[in-house]
C-alpha cells in the first residue's frame, strides 16, 4: 500500500473501540493522522502509539454535534497534518434500553452523532478532497442496518442511513476521484465490544448465529478499512457497504 504513504487521515472515535486499533494499523502504512474523540476522551496513549511508528499524528478534539465544533475539528487537522486526503468516519452513539422508554434527547443525540454529524463533517472535508481529485471516505456502519435486533431502533435507523449516504455520495463524486465506502462489522473483540459481549450468556448466543461460527476480531475489521483504501486492491469499488460478520447478514 505505498501509496498511501505520506497522506494524511482524520479518525473520529479515536479514543477507543474498533477506532483505536485502525489508528495504528493506518499508521503502519506511512499514513499520518489527526485522531479525534470527545474533549473528555483521552487519545493521548493512541498518539504516542502511532508517533512511535514513525509518523505525524496530533489529537484534535471536538463534540461532533456541534457544528463550530466540526468546522474547528477540519481547520485544526489540516493545520496539524496538512490537507486531508483520508476521512475515516467511526465515531458512533448507542444506548440500549426498549425503544418506548428512550427520551427524546438520546434519539437526538444517536441520530445527531452518528448520521448527521458524519454527513456534515463529510461535507466540510470533501471540496478539499474534489480540488485535488482524489479522496478516500471510510465510514463506519453496522449489521444492525440490515438485522433488527430488540433496544437498537434509533441505532439500527442512524446506521441504516448511514447505507444510503455511502451510496449517494459515492454516485455524486465518482467521476472526481472521490471514493466512499462503508463497513458493516458485526460484534467486533473490543474493549467497547466485550460490554456487550461478556453479559451472561451473550457470547455464545451472537456466536451461535454466525455462520463462521466465531465473532469478528479486529484484524478482520481492519482488514476491511485497509482493502477500501487501497488503490492496487479496491480501486475500482465505491458506494459499497462491506459486511464484516462472518456471514451473519446472510441469515
Amino acid at each position: 500500500m505505498e501509496q498511501l504513504r505520506g497522506r494524511n487521515a482524520l479518525l473520529t472515535g479515536a479514543a477507543g473501540g474498533i477506532g483505536g486499533y485502525i489508528a495504528p494499523a493506518l499508521a503502519r502504512e506511512g499514513v499520518n493522522l489527526v485522531l479525534s474523540d470527545l474533549p473528555s476522551a483521552s487519545v493521548e496513549d493512541r498518539i504516542e502509539t502511532v508517533r512511535a511508528l514513525g509518523v505525524g499524528a496530533e489529537a484534535v478534539p471536538a463534540d461532533l454535534t456541534d457544528t463550530a465544533g466540526l468546522e474547528a475539528l477540519l481547520r485544526g487537522a489540516e493545520e496539524a497534518i496538512g490537507p486531508i486526503d483520508i476521512l475515516v468516519n467511526n465515531a458512533g452513539l448507542e444506548f440500549q434500553g426498549p425503544f418506548e422508554g428512550q427520551t427524546r434527547e438520546e434519539l437526538e443525540a444517536i441520530v445527531s452523532v452518528n448520521l448527521l454529524a458524519l454527513m456534515e463533517l463529510t461535507r466540510l472535508a470533501v471540496p478539499g478532497m474534489l480540488e485535488r481529485g482524489r479522496g478516500r471516505i471510510v465510514i463506519t456502519g453496522s449489521g444492525a442496518a440490515y438485522l433488527p435486533g430488540s433496544s437498537q431502533t434509533a441505532y439500527a435507523a442512524s446506521k441504516a442511513g448511514l447505507v444510503m449516504v455511502t451510496r449517494v455520495l459515492a454516485l455524486e463524486w465518482a467521476a472526481h476521484g472521490v471514493r466512499v465506502n462503508a463497513i458493516a462489522p458485526t460484534f467486533v473483540e473490543t474493549e467497547l465490544g466485550r460490554l456487550t459481549l461478556d453479559l451472561p450468556g451473550m457470547r455464545e448466543q451472537i456466536t451461535a448465529r454466525i455462520p463462521m461460527g466465531r465473532l469478528a476480531a479486529t484484524a478482520d475489521v481492519i482488514g476491511a478499512v485497509r482493502f477500501l483504501l487501497d488503490d492496487s486492491a479496491s480501486g475500482f469499488v465505491t458506494g459499497q457497504v462491506v459486511a464484516v460478520d462472518g456471514g451473519l447478514s446472510l441469515r
